[in-house]
């Protein structure tokens, strides 16, 4: 076992001196540095899952940010080359509006499924076909068997809308 020499106050050392009862003033003062340590080790552990949320949180913007810019041209590319006009004016509807919701694993709707249907009909909701989805998506994004983010849809929306605004004087 080692050896540590400590200083202490005056009044606190009297006052060891003159307890009546036996005490190990050794056990008691590793037992106070144990919990110091201890405080100091989760005070660390906090600080370094502070650092893990922080890094997490960024790299999840990240991955927002070029799902977005992604969307974004996409939905430039889409518009200037495949776009009808009243399409065109249904996804600048979308551009920059949040649809009230979170996306959820096992939701019924995805942000991507409103955009889409709404783009390719309009509010005439009586003629509304689903299964046209995955074929719209295929011909943005070249994969059938998953829908975009809702990022990549706010982007592509916006894309859409920088097109029609650039051309819109003209006809």
């Amino acid at each position: 076992m080692g050896r540590t020499s400590i200083n202490l106050p005056d009044d606190l050392q009297e006052r060891m001196r003159a307890v009546d009862e036996p005490v190990n003033w050794s056990t008691t003062a590793a037992e106070c540095f144990e919990r110091k340590l201890q405080e100091l080790a989760a005070r660390k552990k906090v600080d370094n899952m502070n650092a893990v949320v922080e890094r997490l949180r960024a790299s999840k913007f990240e991955g927002i940010d070029e799902d977005f810019a992604a969307g974004k041209l996409e939905g430039k590319a889409w518009a200037e080359q495949r776009a009808t006009f009243q399409e065109l004016e249904r996804a600048v509807e979308y551009a920059g509006v949040e649809c009230g919701f979170d996306e959820a694993p096992g939701a019924d709707v995805s942000v991507a499924e409103i955009v889409a249907l709404h783009i390719l009909y309009g509010s005439n909701t009586d003629n509304y076909d689903r299964s046209v989805i995955p074929e719209f998506w295929e011909s943005i994004t070249g994969n059938a068997r998953e829908y975009p983010s809702s990022s990549f849809v706010d982007g592509f929306c916006d894309g859409a809308t920088e097109i029609l605004n650039a051309v819109s004087d003209q006809l």
